[in-house]
């Protein structure tokens, strides 16, 4: 575990220096939000490259000083591994996108989206791999009110769960490819479905449990 802590503690420190090199070479103003077809729409000032590595920072204070707080901690431990996983891609998705947010301010032309929607697809497919061996706890995975009453409930949900951001990760990477100019409404549209459906999964395998203890 310490080595894990340490390993994406230079993660961090990876993020500030390539904020630092960016603040210095950047222009006063750079383009900070872009539309669906990954042309810029917005603009900001160029200190706002500091925002990716502090988002690394306040991730890591609350993976290290938060979640050990959960009353069902133990449970985070069983699956640790997939954890400590998703936490990486998590981190390498972040200097990733500070990555491109740079290059494309500095002038290095680029489609934004064609670039960052499979990134995305990928850090869904870590989510399923993760949600794979997730065991009940208040902090990561598919919390609802149904799932958190029954371990039943939660290993079922996050069963199905897993093999759905799983095929999300993939069909978003493969659009991001192939249709860049559509992808952003193919990833909304996947996860929003996703979302619903796993809400109304987690309480109709809720209610089915209650029924049958009846």
């Amino acid at each position: 575990m310490k080595t894990k802590t340490i390993f994406y503690g230079l993660v961090v420190i990876a993020s500030i220096l390539l904020a630092t090199w960016g603040y210095h070479e950047l222009p006063p103003t750079v383009a900070s939000h872009w539309n669906a077809s990954g042309a810029a729409n917005g603009y900001s000032g160029k200190e706002i490259v500091f925002l990716f590595p502090a988002i690394l920072v306040a991730f890591a204070a609350i993976t290290e000083y938060v979640i050990p707080k959960d009353p069902l901690y133990k449970n985070i431990g069983k699956f640790e591994n997939e954890w400590f996983v998703f936490k990486t891609g998590f981190a390498a998705f972040f200097i990733y996108l500070q990555a491109l947010f740079i290059a494309y301010n500095l002038g290095i032309p680029f489609n934004f989206s064609q670039l960052l929607v499979p990134a995305l697809g990928i850090l869904f497919y870590l989510i399923g791999l993760m949600f794979s061996k997730a065991k009940r706890n208040y902090f990561i995975g598919i919390r609802t009110p149904w799932t958190l009453s029954s371990d039943l409930v939660w290993d079922k949900t996050h069963a199905i769960g897993a093999k759905l951001f799983k095929a999300t990760g993939i069909a978003v990477f493969i659009a991001g490819i192939i249709i860049p100019t559509q992808s952003v409404w193919v990833l909304l549209g996947l996860v929003i479905g996703t979302t619903v459906y796993l809400l109304y999964f987690s309480w109709n395998e809720w209610k089915q449990t209650k029924h049958r203890k009846k």
